[in-house]
């Protein structure tokens, strides 16, 4: 499985995570230590404002919750964005 570095405190610390989807443009990572969820943009990955707030440290109920409702508000809006299938697929991987 792959594995990715998030650094902060100017690159002193680091937590490490395990990929569990990625694609080119999305990634769906868990937290080695605390085992919760993040989502998000790869570009966004270890950047400086990370992930959105609704996207990041989510347990597994809550991952569930959210990507159902973002395929919800996809199909609502006959998936413009081209972005159901790449959250059903993460549902699918956890």
């Amino acid at each position: 499985m792959k594995k990715l570095k998030w650094y902060f405190k100017n690159g002193v610390c680091y937590e490490e995570y395990s990929v569990l989807y990625q694609d080119e443009k999305y990634i769906l990572v868990q937290n080695d230590n605390t085992k919760k969820y993040s989502f998000g943009l790869v570009c966004d990955f270890g950047s400086l404002y990370g992930f959105p707030v609704n996207q990041s440290c989510l347990n597994l109920s809550e991952l569930k919750s959210q990507l159902s409702m973002f395929i919800e508000i996809a199909r609502k809006h006959n998936d413009v964005n081209k972005t159901v299938h790449v959250w059903e697929n993460m549902l699918k991987t956890v």
